[in-house]
């Protein structure tokens, strides 16, 4: 190997493996300094996430009774929407008697995903995976924010609930 002052510091003396090694280098930098696109919210993450918490809609009461309706929302969830809904100039709906309805409460849910994404990225300066924006979901920002945003940290079958929710949400 020799100092060759080009694309690497050193390379063999077949051009072939070095022009194959300065590739190879190049493409792992520019994956991993390229930022993670953001994760797509729609319909089938709000499927795959009312198949995980609920069931389908099958178990509308979760948590001992803390957590309702076919999005799994508890009170002060359905609250923190609610406020920033009012800031938006957008409807917003008693939880006692809306959390069960499944439009408002799957509008209630995009709106919560969509808050939770911009919580993730303000704290950690990147795109959340699917898998972060469901444990977000599920443990509360706060609680996933006081492990680290670390899935190894968190209880088996929440992690593979969060990636059976990443494989139900792809296209």
């Amino acid at each position: 190997m020799r100092g060759d002052g080009g694309c690497g510091e050193w390379r063999t003396t077949s051009r072939r493996l070095a022009f194959g090694e300065c590739v190879a280098g190049m493409l792992a930098c520019l994956l991993m300094a390229a930022p993670a696109a953001a994760i797509e919210i729609n319909g089938r993450l709000l499927d795959a996430i009312r198949f995980a918490e609920s069931s389908n809609g099958k178990m509308l009461y979760g948590d001992d009774g803390c957590s309702l309706g076919p999005y799994q929302f508890g009170a002060a969830a359905w609250v923190e929407v609610s406020s920033w809904r009012a800031r938006q100039g957008r409807p917003v709906y008693p939880y006692d008697k809306r959390v069960f309805q499944e439009s408002i409460a799957r509008s209630y849910a995009l709106d919560w995903l969509r808050m939770l994404r911009r919580d993730f990225v303000n704290a950690t300066g990147r795109e959340p995976q699917v898998m972060d924006l469901y444990l977000c979901y599920n443990l509360g920002f706060g609680k996933y924010r006081a492990l680290g945003f670390d899935r190894r940290r968190v209880n088996r079958l929440t992690v593979s609930r969060a990636a059976l929710v990443a494989r139900l949400a792809q296209p």
